[in-house]
């Protein structure tokens, strides 16, 4: 079984503290100087800021530091998650999961993790210094109002209402297997609202293209008049066909991600029955990917563990092909781990990529495959529980579909179904795609619109 992280009290560093490099080479020292069978560090430092077009204040968060540490001990595990990467904390840390090893249950056929090779990925569609700039002490609290502005003014939106979401992160991994990896990433995410609503997430500036975010929430805006044919009621959703945005495709498959996808709920069977090797989930519509390589996304070179990240098919034309695979999972299916440890007990894909289907799949083609039915704009608060399981989220930005275009605004609703049900629904997944950030800033989902049969 995974082990889970124990926790210390150490403060985190402040910003301005030791370069990556340095904290590399204090993680090199640390394990070569452990006791331990095996010893995995990792250091993950974490800035986010945010500013809003309609009072430019840019809004810094404290940095966010956490330290990683896993050991090996004859035939038990320990691990420890604190805030410094200090040398005498990695020592009092190491200490810390040796003991917690020492206590824990024995897990014969254990290895360590594979390190496989990281992918190449270009250093500019891992880091903007654009945005690394702006937590700079030069760029004051007017910096960041300023770029919003400058990309706003480019795309003529200045009548448009935007909040921008900017991160940089910074990741150092040391092992016994002499594996070294070193990252530097950052992220923005971009939402506007302009009659409708739209969002995009992006590492750079460069992918981010304010202009495709600012007209997509143009061409959200509902239609002026009245609704023809009066409000759907509450459940008719089910007997309508839907178009999901971008947006709404993306949280819904970011929130149902653990559940399908993590090596934990398939070992501990929490995942849904549905979730299983070789089962059809009934839309051949359906082909999800998980990729960090792809620079569309939010790309990052490897997982927690240093194991280079590589392409995996989760679903391909609806039949399902299998989770994200840990150390424990791959001896029980027989399987090699795959490169998807997030800390802790986690380990899922971070990266998916829900794929065009091969049916005609233009934007235009759904909504016009979609007449008299509903676009949801976007997803929130999406469950999945029970035994059959069911789904349930609360739908937003609802409009009504009328002539392959985008009618009267709606309130609100709640979806809800049974997971197979609503993917058996699934009948063309297509349009332009958005990315939309996934676990903080390491990764995303990418997902073009989904168009869903009525029931």
């Amino acid at each position: 079984m995974l082990t889970p992280f124990m926790e210390s009290s150490v403060s985190p560093s402040p910003p301005g503290g030791a370069s990556p490099d340095a904290v590399l080479d204090h993680l090199d020292r640390a394990v070569r100087a452990s006791p331990a069978d095996f010893t995995e560090i990792a250091w993950l430092d974490e800035r986010h800021g945010k500013v809003a077009s309609r009072d430019l204040k840019a809004r810094r968060m404290p940095p966010r530091t956490t330290t990683l540490i896993r050991v090996r001990e004859g035939d038990r595990s320990g691990a420890f998650r604190q805030a410094s990467a200090q040398p005498a904390d990695l020592e009092r840390g190491i200490r810390e999961a040796l003991a917690h090893a020492r206590s824990a249950d024995p897990e014969p056929g254990w290895r360590a993790p594979e390190p496989g090779t990281p992918p190449t990925l270009a250093a500019d569609d891992l880091f903007d210094p654009a945005l690394a700039e702006l937590f700079e002490p030069g760029a004051g609290d007017d910096g960041p109002g300023a770029l919003l502005q400058e990309h706003l003014r480019e795309t003529g939106g200045d009548g448009v209402s935007a909040t921008l979401d900017w991160a940089e992160g910074r990741a150092a991994i040391a092992t016994s297997a002499d594996l070294r990896r070193l990252a530097r990433i950052t992220a923005a995410t971009l939402h506007v609202h302009a009659g409708g609503l739209a969002r995009a997430s992006a590492r750079t500036l460069r992918r981010l293209d304010a202009q495709a975010v600012v007209d997509r929430a143009r061409d959200a805006s509902a239609a002026d008049g009245p609704e023809s044919s009066g409000e759907p009621g509450p459940d008719d959703g089910e007997g309508l066909p839907l178009v999901l945005a971008p947006e709404a495709a993306c949280r819904w498959l970011g929130a149902l991600n653990p559940s399908l996808f993590s090596a934990g709920a398939h070992l501990d069977g929490s995942a849904p029955a549905c979730a299983r090797q070789g089962h059809d989930l009934g839309s051949a519509a359906l082909t999800l990917v998980d990729d960090a390589t792809r620079a569309a996304g939010m790309p990052f070179p490897f997982d927690f563990h240093g194991s280079g990240k590589a392409p995996l098919e989760l679903i391909r034309r609806g039949i399902f092909l299998g989770p994200a695979v840990d150390g424990s999972l791959a001896q029980e299916l027989e399987r090699a781990p795959t490169a998807h440890f997030l800390g802790g007990d986690q380990t899922h894909p971070s990266h998916l990529f829900a794929e065009p289907s091969e049916a005609e799949s233009s934007l235009d083609a759904l909504l016009r495959d979609a007449e008299g039915g509903l676009w949801i704009g976007d997803l929130d608060g999406v469950l999945l529980g029970g035994d059959e399981p069911m789904v349930s989220a609360r739908a937003k930005e609802v409009r009504r579909i009328r002539q392959g275009r985008l009618g009267q605004a709606l309130p609100d609703r709640l979806l809800q179904g049974s997971l197979e049900s609503l993917l058996r629904r699934l009948a063309a997944v297509g349009g332009p795609a958005v990315c939309l950030a996934l676990d903080g800033i390491w990764g995303g989902v990418t997902s073009p619109s989904w168009r869903l049969e009525p029931r």
